[in-house]
């Protein structure tokens, strides 16, 4: 444990933070922080430095070296044996579940700044989380920084409600409840031209810089949501619509591709086949799609192509476009809950109990078929030898959980991410860099955030372990800085148990 002492002033009563005066010393700061004689790993891909020191100065950094002049009166901390690594960045998130924790909002906010998390990218975007956002910013409550494009923009979902009237503060208000219970966020329904530019001109009203686009939207609709949020100076991030190749996405302007879509067709020598057939598989029953879907995975990993596949990677390179994978261990709702059953008295009781349900209600999957079983072996493989050719090729890489859906659980569900990068191809120091300064650089904040350098912010975190050597090695948090203020491993340790205590009585 550091030696700064933190002292933690934690409500008796669960009240939220706009009804509670900032508590003195919770998550401190003063005018100069100092961390020495600690191993710096500082998010650009070099290599650890050892006996180093930082200066924190408010919520920027204002020295980092081996010999950095420590300011009078300012408190030092002694991180001897410590690694010092910047924030994490959890680049595809849908926050929900208000908590009564002072100057918190969600309980995501609390268990990502536990996890080291310092910053996300929320994927579909509500006023309510402009609203945290700035809340954040003012220091009038914590939670990791917030980066937010629009609404989903997804095909015609007649079973989803539209989206509220735009600036329809009741109407908001309404949806944010049914978010808060587990209802997805709504949608923008998008079918035509004239769809496409209303959904893009309100994004772009909201004061977004990117459109985030959704599965089930026909190539045409896609095509004019991209024409459209060009004219209009917004890029597009977000899943890859069937019939709609990667290298398509990247060259209209997709910055950053989810979920790793569509990435084993790009690289088979019949993507074109492929792609014509997943649109016509959407006609079938949803038994008969499955099987159809199953029969093009095979053909695909079949007719993977090593050279196709690098010519990709180069297009993807020079189209800026990153890959947000958001790889995560596999299972179906019952494994995944009880891989999450030590966490779940953190989520809010209407969020707890849905899932929960939904666990119970689950039925076990069939037992996969020999040929299903080698089948999956094969793309796990297939998928390996693509990361290796977009590394090689310098394609840059984001992490991502798509956490706030039922059993992703924010702050951990980073941790299982890094950890399937680097089982997928990537080094502990790629998963790092993909975390931090690629995540700063994709979401154009690099000379803000990313990496442990002279005039960033100040946004790190300090281990007990060195992530280099084992990327596990970053779930051992002694401390976080976020904006300057420091969290310390007890700190942090009370705040969870606050949060499962408000839990326990709402």
């Amino acid at each position: 444990m550091l030696g700064l002492a933190v002292a933690v002033l934690l409500a008796a009563s669960a009240v939220s933070h706009a009804q509670s005066p900032p508590s003195p010393g919770f998550g401190a700061s003063s005018p100069a922080l100092i961390i020495r004689n600690i191993t710096l790993i500082d998010g650009t891909g070099a290599a650890a430095r050892p006996g180093m020191t930082v200066v924190v100065t408010g919520n920027r950094i204002t020295a980092v070296g081996g010999n950095a002049a420590i300011p009078q009166g300012a408190q030092v901390v002694d991180g001897s044996g410590k690694f010092l690594m910047p924030g994490l960045w959890d680049m595809h998130v849908h926050p929900r579940g208000e908590v009564a924790v002072p100057r918190f909002n969600t309980y995501g906010d609390v268990l990502l700044l536990a996890n080291g998390v310092t910053g996300v990218r929320i994927m579909a975007g509500l006023p309510q989380f402009q609203k945290i956002q700035k809340a954040i910013l003012a220091g009038e409550a914590f939670g990791p920084r917030i980066e937010m494009g629009s609404r989903n923009m997804d095909g015609l979902i007649p079973r989803q409600p539209l989206p509220p009237t735009f600036r329809d503060a009741t109407e908001e208000a309404e949806e944010w409840r049914s978010v808060n219970a587990g209802e997805i966020p709504r949608a923008f329904q998008v079918a035509s031209a004239a769809q496409a530019k209303a959904a893009v001109t309100e994004a772009k009203a909201t004061g977004v810089e990117y459109v985030k686009i959704h599965n089930e939207l026909t190539p045409e609709a896609y095509f004019a949501i991209a024409s459209e949020a060009k004219a209009q100076g917004l890029y597009l991030t977000g899943h890859v619509p069937t019939g709609v190749s990667v290298a398509t996405m990247s060259d209209t302007g997709t910055r950053s591709i989810e979920h790793w879509g569509g990435m084993l067709e790009g690289c088979s020598s019949r993507e074109d086949e492929l792609l014509k057939a997943q649109l016509a598989a959407l006609a079938l029953p949803p038994p008969e799609r499955g099987t159809r879907n199953q029969e093009l995975r095979r053909m695909a990993v079949e007719s993977y192509d090593a050279v196709k596949c690098a010519a990709l990677a180069a297009r993807l390179k020079r189209n800026n476009t990153w890959l947000s994978p958001t790889f995560m261990p596999g299972g179906g709702i019952k494994v995944q809950s009880e891989r999450g059953a030590d966490l779940i008295r953190y989520v809010p009781n209407p969020l707890r109990t849905r899932w929960q349900q939904q666990a119970a209600a689950a039925t076990e999957p069939p037992p996969q078929s020999a040929g299903d079983q080698e089948l999956a072996r094969r793309v796990t493989a297939r998928n390996r030898e693509i990361v290796i050719i977009m590394k090689r090729a310098g394609v840059d890489f984001v992490a991502g959980t798509d956490s706030g859906g039922a059993w992703r659980i924010p702050g951990r569900s980073l941790h299982e991410s890094l950890a399937e990068m680097n089982n997928a191809g990537l080094t502990p120091a790629d998963v790092i860099v993909a975390a931090t300064s690629s995540s700063a650089r994709l979401l154009k904040r690099e000379r803000d955030v990313g990496t442990v350098q002279t005039g960033k912010l100040a946004d790190f975190v300090i281990l007990d372990a060195n992530p280099l050597d084992a990327i596990a090695n970053a779930r051992r948090i002694d401390a976080v800085i976020a904006n300057g203020h420091l969290f310390e491993r007890k700190a942090l340790d009370d705040l969870l148990a606050q949060l499962a205590a408000t839990n326990a009585t709402n």
